[in-house]
């Protein structure tokens, strides 16, 4: 029974793997976009980007808050990887919500 709540405790919390916080977080919005949050770029490193989220959970805002990547090619790449996310909506959310996300980025 144990090892059952304990599954079901790692199953229900992996989306929020690299979603580190916000409004987003603490209503318990879920990331209905599956992620690794892993993107190839030209460095190893990783960004922390903060997303504006509508009511119906697309993302229509993302801005690099900090990280050490340098170049801005990667960042652009970042940016249009969690421009992409979508997470769950409803008419009840908050017209707008924001979160932090990381993401690690891996030379090939």
């Amino acid at each position: 029974m144990k090892a059952l709540v304990l599954f079901s405790l790692l199953i229900s919390s992996s989306s929020f793997g690299q979603v580190l916080s916000g409004t987003i977080v603490t209503e318990g919005r879920k990331l209905l976009t599956e992620s690794d949050f892993k993107v190839e770029g030209t460095v190893n490193g990783f960004a922390i980007y903060e997303l504006a989220v509508n009511s119906e959970g697309e993302v229509t805002d993302a801005k690099f808050i900090e990280g050490n990547i340098k170049s801005t090619p990667t960042k652009i790449a970042i940016r249009n990887y969690v421009i992409d996310f979508e997470f769950e909506g409803a008419t009840y959310y908050p017209k707008f919500q924001h979160c932090r996300v990381k993401i690690t980025t891996y030379k090939p």
